[in-house]
């Protein structure tokens, strides 16, 4: 995924700046494979799809430098963004002048049909000062927690699963259960290794991981 546009004074209108008040323009792109041709992420970036555009005034095309989360949750990808569009009362849109950025999210389906828009409508990351020119978000897991420490999700253990293990029921992370199947979050290397792979769920990035939401 990437941000194309026009950039600003200070790249010489190569497309890489973030100079809004200067003419910088931008929209994010994901590359479908199987056509390998670039679709623009029309609901993301604010545009209906009869290719109108559904935000303010002037808050079109200041959509700049994204950054997936580098797994599935709820059977969707999320991406976090900076965008100079304007936000109900509290944040003032380009037209302004503003040049503060701020930090957006978005879903991306899972299973994008070709050529077509997957993405959703984004929403505005709370708490943010609105002072501040936050010009790049980014998704950071933890680091992975050793067997016997307390878990909740087996993408939380280093080794990739996370069981019933103590006292009460307890969940923490254990090694790979012998000939077990892996749930949700928990490692595998091929969707047959998910326990509920007859329900939808696939092996993404080396984890199990939920269908697209109906």
């Amino acid at each position: 995924m990437y941000h194309a546009g026009v950039g600003g004074p200070d790249d010489g209108g190569t497309g890489s700046g973030y100079e809004t008040d200067g003419g910088a323009t931008g929209n994010l792109y994901r590359i479908d494979l199987a056509t390998r041709t670039p679709v623009r992420l029309d609901a993301l970036d604010g545009y209906a799809a009869s290719g109108s555009v559904y935000l303010p005034d002037n808050d079109a095309e200041l959509s700049f430098a994204p950054t997936v989360l580098p797994e599935s949750v709820g059977g969707l990808f999320w991406v976090i963004f900076t965008s100079h569009r304007s936000y109900g009362n509290t944040l003032p849109s380009q037209d302004n002048d503003d040049q503060n950025g701020k930090l957006w999210v978005a879903a991306i389906d899972q299973s994008p049909t070709p050529g077509k828009d997957s993405s959703h409508p984004a929403f505005y990351l709370d708490g943010q000062e609105s002072v501040a020119d936050n010009l790049r978000g980014f998704w950071v897991l933890p680091p992975c927690k050793q067997d016997g420490n307390a878990c909740g999700s087996g993408d939380e253990c280093c080794t990739g699963f996370c069981r019933p293990d103590g006292e009460g029921g307890a969940y923490s992370c254990v090694p790979a259960p012998a000939g077990a199947c892996a749930n949700e979050y928990e490692k595998c290397t091929q969707t047959s290794d998910c326990c509920n792979a007859n329900s939808g769920y696939s092996c993404i990035g080396g984890y199990c991981a939920a269908p697209p939401p109906k």
